[in-house]
């Protein structure tokens, strides 16, 4: 047998909405203000070269130096943002610097 309760008597369900509400309009508010000049990287991503490829792909070896990297930056910047959209977006990051590191050796090599 299924209880179906209206919404205005559902006080859990209401407590969810406003909740998501607040967690949709935080993460608005963070993608129209941008993302701080200070979280857009590393050092080693600051040049596109072979050189700053290698000792990148390096860093991405060493077993969990990557994601405490990731928490320390998600405790110190200001984000809407949970933990592990936090780490999908450094690895979005990531994979953006390698892309562009292969298509500055291709312009190099042509």
């Amino acid at each position: 047998m299924r209880v179906c309760r209206r919404f205005n008597l559902h006080h859990v369900a209401q407590t969810w909405f406003l909740a998501k509400c607040i967690c949709f309009g935080l993460s608005a508010y963070q993608i129209r203000c941008g993302c701080p000049n200070h979280t857009l990287g590393n050092f080693l991503t600051k040049h596109f070269n072979l050189i700053n490829l290698t000792l990148f792909k390096g860093f991405r070896l060493v077993p969990f130096l990557l994601e405490l990297r990731a928490v320390i930056d998600w405790v110190w910047t200001d984000s809407a943002l949970k933990l592990s959209s936090w780490i999908c977006l450094e690895d979005v990051h990531a994979n953006i610097f390698i892309m562009k590191c292969c298509q500055e050796s291709e312009k190099v090599g042509t």
